[in-house]
Protein backbone atom coordinates (compact mmCIF):
# COMPACT_ATOMS: atom_id res chain seq x y z
CA UNK A 1 0.00 0.00 0.00
CA UNK A 2 1.55 3.44 -0.90
CA UNK A 3 2.07 5.99 1.38
CA UNK A 4 -0.75 8.58 -0.52
CA UNK A 5 -3.32 5.22 0.63
CA UNK A 6 -2.59 4.52 3.72
CA UNK A 7 -3.10 8.50 4.40
CA UNK A 8 -6.79 8.38 2.65
CA UNK A 9 -7.29 5.39 4.87
CA UNK A 10 -6.57 6.55 8.39
CA UNK A 11 -9.01 9.60 8.29
CA UNK A 12 -11.60 7.96 6.22
CA UNK A 13 -11.48 4.90 8.95
CA UNK A 14 -11.85 7.75 11.43
CA UNK A 15 -14.95 9.21 9.90
CA UNK A 16 -16.42 5.67 9.62
CA UNK A 17 -15.69 5.21 13.70
CA UNK A 18 -17.19 8.29 13.94
CA UNK A 19 -20.34 8.14 12.06
CA UNK A 20 -21.24 3.99 11.96
CA UNK A 21 -22.84 3.99 15.71
CA UNK A 22 -24.86 6.94 15.29
CA UNK A 23 -26.25 5.46 12.16
CA UNK A 24 -27.16 2.65 14.33
CA UNK A 25 -29.27 4.35 16.81
CA UNK A 26 -30.74 6.03 14.19
CA UNK A 27 -31.42 3.67 11.37
CA UNK A 28 -30.18 -0.27 12.82
CA UNK A 29 -31.95 -2.09 10.22
CA UNK A 30 -30.74 -0.42 7.19
CA UNK A 31 -27.38 0.32 8.58
CA UNK A 32 -26.70 -3.50 9.61
CA UNK A 33 -28.21 -4.49 6.06
CA UNK A 34 -25.11 -2.26 4.57
CA UNK A 35 -22.58 -3.10 7.03
CA UNK A 36 -23.64 -6.61 6.46
CA UNK A 37 -22.34 -6.51 2.81
CA UNK A 38 -19.55 -4.66 3.56
CA UNK A 39 -17.53 -7.25 5.71
CA UNK A 40 -17.38 -9.24 2.17
CA UNK A 41 -15.73 -6.49 1.00
CA UNK A 42 -12.51 -6.58 -0.77
CA UNK A 43 -11.89 -3.86 -3.03
CA UNK A 44 -14.20 -0.71 -3.98
CA UNK A 45 -16.95 -0.89 -6.27
CA UNK A 46 -14.19 1.85 -8.72
CA UNK A 47 -11.63 -0.57 -8.66
CA UNK A 48 -11.42 -3.26 -11.13
CA UNK A 49 -9.36 -6.70 -11.49
CA UNK A 50 -5.55 -6.19 -12.49
CA UNK A 51 -3.94 -7.18 -15.41
CA UNK A 52 -1.17 -9.60 -15.18
CA UNK A 53 1.55 -10.37 -17.34
CA UNK A 54 1.94 -13.95 -16.32
CA UNK A 55 -0.59 -16.59 -18.15
CA UNK A 56 -3.75 -17.16 -15.45
CA UNK A 57 -6.08 -20.28 -15.61
CA UNK A 58 -9.73 -19.18 -14.55
CA UNK A 59 -11.57 -21.71 -12.15
CA UNK A 60 -14.99 -21.90 -11.82
CA UNK A 61 -16.80 -24.22 -8.58
CA UNK A 62 -20.31 -24.97 -7.72
CA UNK A 63 -22.60 -23.50 -10.47
CA UNK A 64 -20.89 -20.23 -9.41
CA UNK A 65 -22.24 -17.47 -11.55
CA UNK A 66 -19.63 -16.24 -14.19
CA UNK A 67 -17.80 -13.78 -12.31
CA UNK A 68 -17.72 -15.71 -9.07
CA UNK A 69 -14.34 -17.74 -9.96
CA UNK A 70 -10.86 -17.11 -9.33
CA UNK A 71 -7.46 -16.71 -11.44
CA UNK A 72 -4.29 -19.20 -11.06
CA UNK A 73 -0.98 -17.79 -11.81
CA UNK A 74 1.15 -21.48 -12.64
CA UNK A 75 4.75 -21.00 -13.29
CA UNK A 76 7.62 -23.93 -13.72
CA UNK A 77 7.26 -27.56 -14.17
CA UNK A 78 7.64 -30.57 -11.73
CA UNK A 79 5.42 -31.61 -8.86
CA UNK A 80 2.97 -28.89 -7.93
CA UNK A 81 3.27 -26.32 -4.71
CA UNK A 82 0.34 -24.27 -3.95
CA UNK A 83 0.75 -20.85 -2.26
CA UNK A 84 -2.49 -19.23 -1.08
CA UNK A 85 -2.49 -15.44 0.08
CA UNK A 86 -4.68 -14.07 2.67
CA UNK A 87 -7.85 -11.47 3.07
CA UNK A 88 -6.44 -8.07 1.34
CA UNK A 89 -3.20 -9.75 0.10
CA UNK A 90 -1.27 -10.43 -3.46
CA UNK A 91 0.41 -12.99 -5.29
CA UNK A 92 3.37 -10.62 -5.26
CA UNK A 93 4.04 -11.20 -1.49
CA UNK A 94 5.15 -14.73 -2.12
CA UNK A 95 7.65 -13.80 -5.22
CA UNK A 96 10.32 -15.01 -2.72
CA UNK A 97 8.80 -18.03 -1.86
CA UNK A 98 7.86 -19.03 -5.55
CA UNK A 99 11.61 -18.81 -6.45
CA UNK A 100 12.79 -20.63 -3.89
CA UNK A 101 10.73 -23.27 -5.20
CA UNK A 102 10.84 -23.05 -8.18
CA UNK A 103 14.83 -23.68 -7.39
CA UNK A 104 13.96 -27.11 -5.95
CA UNK A 105 12.41 -27.89 -9.08
CA UNK A 106 8.55 -27.66 -8.44
CA UNK A 107 5.55 -25.69 -10.43
CA UNK A 108 4.08 -23.03 -8.55
CA UNK A 109 0.27 -22.46 -8.62
CA UNK A 110 -0.57 -19.17 -7.38
CA UNK A 111 -4.30 -17.77 -7.20
CA UNK A 112 -5.49 -14.68 -6.86
CA UNK A 113 -8.25 -14.96 -4.16
CA UNK A 114 -12.15 -13.95 -5.69
CA UNK A 115 -12.24 -10.37 -5.61
CA UNK A 116 -7.97 -9.66 -5.77
CA UNK A 117 -5.44 -9.29 -7.67
CA UNK A 118 -6.39 -10.25 -11.41
CA UNK A 119 -9.16 -12.14 -10.50
CA UNK A 120 -12.52 -10.12 -11.21
CA UNK A 121 -15.22 -9.26 -8.22
CA UNK A 122 -15.14 -6.78 -5.17
CA UNK A 123 -15.67 -9.43 -2.50
CA UNK A 124 -14.93 -12.82 -1.29
CA UNK A 125 -15.94 -15.30 1.28
CA UNK A 126 -14.54 -18.52 2.98
CA UNK A 127 -17.33 -21.07 1.80
CA UNK A 128 -16.20 -19.40 -2.04
CA UNK A 129 -12.31 -19.70 -1.36
CA UNK A 130 -13.14 -23.29 -0.23
CA UNK A 131 -15.25 -24.68 -2.93
CA UNK A 132 -12.59 -23.03 -5.33
CA UNK A 133 -9.75 -24.92 -3.25
CA UNK A 134 -11.43 -27.86 -4.00
CA UNK A 135 -12.11 -27.54 -7.52
CA UNK A 136 -8.22 -26.34 -7.99
CA UNK A 137 -7.20 -29.74 -5.82
CA UNK A 138 -9.94 -31.96 -8.39
CA UNK A 139 -7.33 -30.13 -11.64
CA UNK A 140 -4.12 -29.88 -10.32
CA UNK A 141 -4.13 -31.97 -6.93
CA UNK A 142 -2.59 -34.05 -4.78
CA UNK A 143 -0.32 -31.46 -4.43
CA UNK A 144 3.19 -31.91 -3.32
CA UNK A 145 2.60 -29.43 -0.66
CA UNK A 146 0.29 -25.94 0.36
CA UNK A 147 2.07 -22.70 2.14
CA UNK A 148 -1.06 -20.52 3.31
CA UNK A 149 -0.87 -17.38 4.63
CA UNK A 150 -3.85 -15.51 7.56
CA UNK A 151 -7.18 -15.99 6.19
CA UNK A 152 -6.11 -18.56 3.58
CA UNK A 153 -5.10 -21.04 6.27
CA UNK A 154 -8.72 -20.75 7.33
CA UNK A 155 -9.79 -21.53 3.92
CA UNK A 156 -7.40 -24.46 3.71
CA UNK A 157 -8.60 -25.94 6.80
CA UNK A 158 -12.06 -25.88 5.84
CA UNK A 159 -10.68 -27.50 2.67
CA UNK A 160 -9.17 -30.23 4.35
CA UNK A 161 -12.50 -31.47 6.04
CA UNK A 162 -14.21 -31.63 2.55
CA UNK A 163 -10.96 -33.95 0.99
CA UNK A 164 -8.54 -31.34 -0.09
CA UNK A 165 -5.01 -33.36 -1.03
CA UNK A 166 -1.60 -32.35 -0.03
CA UNK A 167 1.10 -33.89 1.10
CA UNK A 168 2.36 -31.51 3.48
CA UNK A 169 1.67 -27.72 4.50
CA UNK A 170 3.07 -24.48 5.74
CA UNK A 171 0.84 -22.51 7.79
CA UNK A 172 1.78 -18.57 8.07
CA UNK A 173 0.63 -16.13 10.61
CA UNK A 174 -2.86 -18.10 10.30
CA UNK A 175 -6.42 -16.98 10.66
CA UNK A 176 -8.13 -19.43 13.47
CA UNK A 177 -11.98 -18.60 13.60
CA UNK A 178 -14.56 -16.11 11.74
CA UNK A 179 -15.31 -15.15 14.82
CA UNK A 180 -11.94 -13.46 14.92
CA UNK A 181 -12.47 -11.91 12.06
CA UNK A 182 -15.53 -10.44 13.34
CA UNK A 183 -13.97 -8.72 16.49
CA UNK A 184 -11.66 -7.58 14.72
CA UNK A 185 -13.64 -6.12 12.07
CA UNK A 186 -16.17 -4.85 14.75
CA UNK A 187 -13.30 -3.24 17.15
CA UNK A 188 -11.62 -1.21 13.77
CA UNK A 189 -14.81 0.44 12.87
CA UNK A 190 -15.97 1.16 16.46
CA UNK A 191 -19.24 -0.51 15.99
CA UNK A 192 -21.12 -1.16 19.23
CA UNK A 193 -21.01 -5.53 20.68
CA UNK A 194 -24.50 -4.90 21.28
CA UNK A 195 -25.40 -4.60 17.44
CA UNK A 196 -23.09 -7.78 16.83
CA UNK A 197 -25.83 -10.42 17.28
CA UNK A 198 -28.04 -9.39 14.70
CA UNK A 199 -25.39 -8.28 12.02
CA UNK A 200 -23.95 -11.61 12.44
CA UNK A 201 -27.42 -13.17 11.46
CA UNK A 202 -27.47 -11.25 8.72
CA UNK A 203 -23.69 -11.86 7.15
CA UNK A 204 -24.24 -15.19 7.90
CA UNK A 205 -27.67 -15.21 5.56
CA UNK A 206 -25.39 -13.56 2.65
CA UNK A 207 -23.97 -16.69 3.08
CA UNK A 208 -26.17 -18.89 3.11
CA UNK A 209 -24.39 -22.50 3.13
CA UNK A 210 -25.62 -25.17 5.23
CA UNK A 211 -22.52 -26.73 4.77
CA UNK A 212 -20.35 -25.00 6.97
CA UNK A 213 -21.10 -25.24 10.93
CA UNK A 214 -20.55 -21.86 11.82
CA UNK A 215 -20.74 -22.18 15.59
CA UNK A 216 -17.68 -24.23 15.49
CA UNK A 217 -15.71 -23.36 12.26
CA UNK A 218 -12.13 -22.89 13.76
CA UNK A 219 -8.67 -23.55 11.92
CA UNK A 220 -7.79 -27.66 12.49
CA UNK A 221 -4.63 -29.28 11.20
CA UNK A 222 -6.21 -32.73 10.59
CA UNK A 223 -4.26 -35.32 12.40
CA UNK A 224 -2.93 -37.38 9.81
CA UNK A 225 -1.17 -33.72 8.65
CA UNK A 226 0.15 -33.13 11.99
CA UNK A 227 3.30 -34.50 11.27
CA UNK A 228 3.98 -32.98 8.10
CA UNK A 229 2.73 -29.44 8.62
CA UNK A 230 4.88 -26.32 10.00
CA UNK A 231 3.04 -23.16 11.81
CA UNK A 232 4.92 -19.88 11.45
CA UNK A 233 4.31 -16.86 13.02
CA UNK A 234 5.68 -13.34 14.44
CA UNK A 235 5.83 -12.42 17.83
CA UNK A 236 4.91 -9.05 16.87
CA UNK A 237 2.39 -9.61 14.56
CA UNK A 238 -0.39 -6.83 14.83
CA UNK A 239 -3.16 -8.39 12.71
CA UNK A 240 -3.36 -11.78 13.86
CA UNK A 241 -1.50 -12.37 17.24
CA UNK A 242 1.03 -15.35 18.16
CA UNK A 243 -0.51 -16.44 21.29
CA UNK A 244 -3.10 -17.94 19.13
CA UNK A 245 -0.85 -19.77 17.21
CA UNK A 246 0.93 -20.57 20.05
CA UNK A 247 -2.46 -21.97 21.55
CA UNK A 248 -2.84 -24.05 18.43
CA UNK A 249 0.56 -25.73 18.59
CA UNK A 250 -0.11 -26.41 22.15
CA UNK A 251 -4.11 -27.94 21.70
CA UNK A 252 -3.65 -29.70 18.61
CA UNK A 253 0.15 -30.77 19.76
CA UNK A 254 1.30 -29.48 16.55
CA UNK A 255 5.33 -30.19 17.02
CA UNK A 256 6.66 -28.23 13.71
CA UNK A 257 6.54 -24.48 14.91
CA UNK A 258 8.47 -21.23 14.08
CA UNK A 259 8.77 -18.50 15.86
CA UNK A 260 10.25 -15.27 15.24
CA UNK A 261 10.13 -11.73 16.20
CA UNK A 262 10.33 -7.88 14.23
CA UNK A 263 8.93 -9.63 11.07
CA UNK A 264 5.08 -8.70 11.34
CA UNK A 265 2.00 -9.99 9.67
CA UNK A 266 3.06 -9.20 5.74
CA UNK A 267 6.79 -8.62 5.89
CA UNK A 268 7.66 -12.61 7.51
CA UNK A 269 6.57 -14.22 4.07
CA UNK A 270 9.54 -12.53 2.48
CA UNK A 271 12.23 -12.82 5.11
CA UNK A 272 15.35 -14.82 3.51
CA UNK A 273 15.27 -17.13 6.35
CA UNK A 274 11.48 -17.52 6.72
CA UNK A 275 11.59 -18.56 2.59
CA UNK A 276 14.36 -20.83 3.27
CA UNK A 277 12.73 -23.12 6.20
CA UNK A 278 9.31 -22.62 4.11
CA UNK A 279 10.80 -23.80 0.97
CA UNK A 280 12.79 -26.20 2.63
CA UNK A 281 10.20 -28.20 4.54
CA UNK A 282 7.86 -28.19 1.90
CA UNK A 283 10.52 -30.08 -0.38
CA UNK A 284 11.46 -32.48 2.49
CA UNK A 285 8.10 -33.64 4.30
CA UNK A 286 6.48 -33.48 0.85
CA UNK A 287 9.04 -35.97 -0.15
CA UNK A 288 9.01 -38.18 2.84
CA UNK A 289 4.98 -39.11 1.84
CA UNK A 290 5.89 -39.40 -1.95
CA UNK A 291 3.59 -42.70 -2.48
CA UNK A 292 1.35 -42.32 0.09
CA UNK A 293 -2.56 -43.24 -0.23
CA UNK A 294 -4.12 -39.43 -0.12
Amino acid sequence: MSAASKAVQLPAQEVLRFLLPRLLSLFPGTTEAALARLFFWTRAPWQRAERSAAPLEWITAGGGKPGEGMRIQIEGEGPGILLLHGWGGHVRQLDELKAALQDKGFRVLLPHLPGHGASPGHTCSLPRVTELLLELDRRHGPFHGVLAHSFGALCLSEAHKRGFRTRAQVLVAPAHSVEFFLESWRTALGLPRECMPGLRRRILRIVDDPGFDWENLELRVPDAMKAHSLLIHDLEDRIIPADLSLHLAERQQLPGTRFSRGLGHGRILRDAETVKAAAGFLESAGRLREGASL
